[in-house]
């Protein structure tokens, strides 16, 4: 969520240290990680008020559904692979992966760490962030055609393509 390690540590210690503190207000028989995660995301909203900044723009409107997949057969980089998202991720680092999730904007990268890193459902991840289910679905849509074109400039780099 934060972008940077030394942040995401100081968030988290933060977040430890509040859990902690008010662990009489868990209830038995609930999700440790789904109250815990909630506090996390109290701690770094609130931290993100204070800090004032201005939420990041990006045109997503001109990247196509299957970006990856077309930018590969215009460049002749498919196989007869059955899976060609497998073949191109086989390519691609966890790092690179990483980063890409994280230079994607804040409202979309929430939603895609909660729901591909961990792996939280749709309604869980609109509890933890407060916001309608479908306002989770359109912004993990646009977050996946977001990540088609990072991802896709990360293979150029790679010279997997």
């Amino acid at each position: 969520m934060t972008r940077n390690p030394a942040n995401a540590e100081e968030l988290v210690q933060e977040a430890a240290m509040l859990a902690f503190r008010k662990f009489d207000t868990f209830r038995s028989g609930t999700q440790f990680k789904a109250w815990f995660m909630q506090i996390l995301k109290n701690c770094f909203l609130m931290d993100l008020r204070n800090t004032k900044r201005k939420p990041e723009t990006i045109e997503f409107s001109d990247v196509p559904e299957a970006y990856i997949y077309e930018r590969a057969v215009n460049g002749g980089v498919l196989s007869s692979s059955t899976d060609p998202a497998a073949e191109f991720f086989r390519c691609v680092t966890h790092e690179q992966l990483t980063r890409a999730l994280r230079d994607l904007p804040e409202e979309y990268r929430l939603v895609a760490v909660f729901h591909f890193v961990d792996e939280l459902t749709y309604q869980e991840t609109a509890e933890l962030l407060e916001i309608p289910m479908g306002t989770v679905r359109s912004r993990l849509h646009r977050a996946r055609r977001m990540l088609q074109r990072l991802l896709w400039s990360v293979a150029k780099q790679s010279l997997v393509v």
